[in-house]
């Protein structure tokens, strides 16, 4: 994700593709491997399709945006809500 400042100061997160975008521990990628007509492959950035990825990412964003989340900001996955009491 890319969080740019504007001329206020602010930070501000532009539209990004957010997915593959968490690695995923070297020890653990062989838990990502998978098998096609052209080889074996295992993973090196967490997909969504992984089970836990959803909460993974969750929290990833969670921590990011903690200092902004309930005074400017919501966030449910890929998904932001940002607030303010003006549109200043």
């Amino acid at each position: 994700m890319t969080v740019i400042t504007n001329e206020k100061n602010e930070h501000i997160p532009s539209r990004t593709v957010m997915g593959w975008r968490i690695p995923i521990a070297p020890e653990d990628q062989e838990k990502t491997t998978f098998t096609c007509p052209y080889g074996t492959y295992a993973y090196q950035r967490m997909p969504f399709g992984l089970y836990n990825a959803p909460a993974t990412f969750q929290r990833c964003m969670v921590a990011i945006f903690q200092d902004m989340i309930e005074s400017s900001m919501e966030v449910f996955m890929d998904d932001f809500s940002v607030y303010g009491d003006s549109f200043d």
